[in-house]
């Protein structure tokens, strides 16, 4: 019989409540990989997770998950570009006060580790409408 090795305790981010301006205050960051390489980052917000409110998990330098899905970095448009609709997924609670960003390890080239962030946005973003963690490094 194999020997199935438990799983990873999950990878805890805390970011400090009332530093997000007008963005949804994001004050914990959780993530978990499954025994099938899914791994999620669920997201704790302070306040609510509204219609003008968008949040970007950054995956080392290439690649960024989100509303749209899973996103590549393209140099020559000097922007993200979606990878498709199965790319990624992408789901906020009822009450908008979490949400889920998912996404197979394979998709990413089945890394061993990368750096995330993890950042939320209200409109166009900029001075006073964003607010950001600290940079976490996951492991497999």
């Amino acid at each position: 019989m194999f020997a199935v090795a438990p799983p990873k305790p999950p990878i805890v981010v805390v970011d400090p409540a009332g530093d997000s301006g007008t963005a949804p205050d994001i004050t914990k960051v959780r993530v978990t990989t499954g025994a099938n390489g899914r791994i999620a980052f669920v997201v704790v917000f302070a306040t609510k997770y509204g219609s003008n409110s968008s949040l970007y998990v950054y995956i080392g330098s290439q690649y960024r998950l989100g509303p749209g899905g899973l996103e590549v970095w393209d140099p020559p448009a000097n922007d993200f570009e979606p990878l498709g609709s199965e790319s990624g997924t992408f789901s906020v609670a009822p009450g908008g006060r979490a949400l889920e960003a998912s996404v197979n390890a394979s998709e990413l080239g089945n890394p061993k580790t990368f750096r995330f962030t993890v950042q939320s946005i209200d409109g166009d973003g900029g001075t006073g409408h964003m607010d950001a963690t600290s940079a976490a490094i996951w492991r497999r």
